[in-house]
């Protein structure tokens, strides 16, 4: 038998420097692991320098399997596509390392693949906090929107890749997630995860979405500072997959942020003035944002590298 046909499924955790919320993760399936003998877990440590390695050796047994992987190159990208290299699975299920699963997360994974004729699929996430939530952030910050009300095939939307789940063949084929773009150790990045879905559609693979396939996500202490959220739209927008990026010449730049200072701006400080569920701190997030889109598309790489 091929080492890559033993398994149905491995979930992926790609993790840095986050020893305490793996092993929270780890937890949140161990069980569900253990009922089935077509399943493996992988960690990929990106060079973290706490203790994860050891968490990781502390809950391996007989019961499971559970297998730890070193990668040295930095970068989300790179540790995604270290767990296409090591997996022995038909499937690969990656699961965010802050994340924990509910309870038939597996169960309803395999129901999927079992049923479905998907080459990729993910579900939702929903947030919580470790400690409580700012009153000027929003309720549903953190929490994906729901993409259909049944399980369905997407055709535009785009899965989040903490919940994601894809045919090792399939993510082979379009050579996994591009290395240039995402997470690298605390740098904020994205478009890694829209770019490797661009991809597959490309090539005609099916993409699949499954409300019912949760997990929930921790919204990290660092997203609670209004600065992160404005740095956070700036690189969403300078790694978007999205054509629009193509008419921010220099001019047309200039022009939008020229209006949002002469029309944005005033508006967003008579909101302030006017309503009092809106705070000091949404004002500085949607002026400053306003202009980080701007700047984002602007600069946006793929405009760039095309």
């Amino acid at each position: 038998m091929d080492k890559q046909s033993h398994f149905q499924v491995s979930i992926a955790i790609c993790t840095f420097n986050r020893a305490r919320y793996v092993k929270a993760c780890l937890e949140s399936i161990r069980e569900q692991v253990k009922k089935y003998q077509d399943v493996e877990v992988l960690v990929i440590d990106n060079n973290s320098t706490d203790n994860t390695k050891e968490v990781c050796e502390q809950m391996q047994d007989e019961d499971w399997e559970l297998r730890y992987f070193f990668e040295k190159e930095q970068g989300l990208s790179h540790a995604r596509n270290k767990a296409i290299e090591v997996s022995r699975a038909t499937w690969i299920a990656y699961l965010d390392d802050d994340a924990t699963a509910h309870k038939d997360y597996l169960s309803r994974m395999k129901y999927i693949i079992d049923n479905y004729d998907f080459d990729c699929f993910g579900g939702m996430y929903y947030a919580y906090y470790e400690n409580s939530k700012p009153k000027w952030l929003s309720d549903s910050f953190g929490t994906k929107r729901k993409l259909t009300d049944a399980v369905a095939e997407i055709h535009d939307d785009y899965l989040s890749g903490g919940n994601l789940v894809c045919k090792r063949d399939v993510l082979i084929d379009i050579q996994g997630f591009p290395v240039h773009l995402g997470m690298k150790g605390t740098k904020i990045g994205y478009g890694e995860e829209d770019k490797m879905q661009k991809d597959l559609r490309a090539k005609g693979y099916r993409i699949g979405f499954d409300p019912e396939l949760g997990i929930d996500h921790l919204v990290a202490s660092y997203k609670l500072r209004p600065g992160w959220h404005v740095k956070r739209m700036y690189q969403m927008h300078k790694n978007s997959q999205n054509e629009k990026s193509r008419r921010f010449n220099f001019w047309f730049t200039l022009k939008r942020m020229m209006k949002i200072t002469i029309f944005d701006i005033p508006r967003f400080v008579g909101i302030f003035f006017s309503r009092k569920d809106y705070y000091r701190q949404n004002l500085y997030i949607d002026v400053f944002s306003k202009y980080a889109v701007c700047w984002g598309y602007f600069r946006n790489v793929n405009k760039r590298n095309s």
